[in-house]
């Protein structure tokens, strides 16, 4: 058994190909039609429009972002 901590809650699971907990995941997979649609029919937002427009939690549009490449958010380049 492959045991993880969950990306998103950080609790324990048996790791399959997920790096979620079924519960995270389950939340994660009921609200991505939701952003990806939110995205595409406004390109150039920000994480905190999506966030603020559409309900999902802040947190869950930063996993997106991660784990799915999202070309039409607006983010800002850190400059060193």
């Amino acid at each position: 058994m492959n045991l993880a901590n969950c990306k998103l809650c950080g609790g324990m699971f048996s790791k399959s190909l997920s790096s979620y907990c079924p519960t995270c995941q389950s939340k994660l997979d009921d609200r991505y039609d939701e952003y990806r649609e939110y995205v595409k029919n406004h390109p150039g937002c920000n994480m905190m429009e999506v966030a603020n427009t559409t309900g999902i939690p802040i947190n869950y549009v930063q996993q997106y972002i991660k784990d799915v490449f999202s070309p039409s958010l607006n983010r800002k380049k850190k400059s060193f």
